[in-house]
């Protein structure tokens, strides 16, 4: 059922005709109560799925409501656990980082 959810997302954040740049606040809060996330998004971008178009605005919101309130364990968590689940290429870690 979460990877059905995952794959949903990821196919909002790429074929709108203007591309979704920006994850919610309350919706990167709940992806980072949801443990099983960045494990099923690791697990489809294993099977090919590209996940870059959802996981890059995860990832900014993130490290957004970090800096923002400075100590936020889950969001630290969830940034963490995103980036050793999910396996970048040289081309994606590039484009994670800009």
């Amino acid at each position: 059922m979460l990877a059905d959810c995952c794959l949903l997302l990821i196919i909002v954040f790429q074929n709108q005709e203007h591309s979704i740049t920006e994850m919610p606040v309350k919706a990167t809060l709940r992806l980072g109560d949801t443990p099983a996330f960045p494990k099923t998004l690791g697990e489809l971008a294993e099977k090919g799925n590209r996940v870059l178009s959802l996981l890059v605005p995860v990832l900014k919101q993130a490290t957004n409501i970090i800096q923002n309130e400075g100590d936020s364990s889950s969001m630290k968590a969830l940034v963490k656990k995103l980036l050793s689940e999910v396996k970048l290429n040289n081309d994606d870690a590039d484009a994670v980082v800009r």
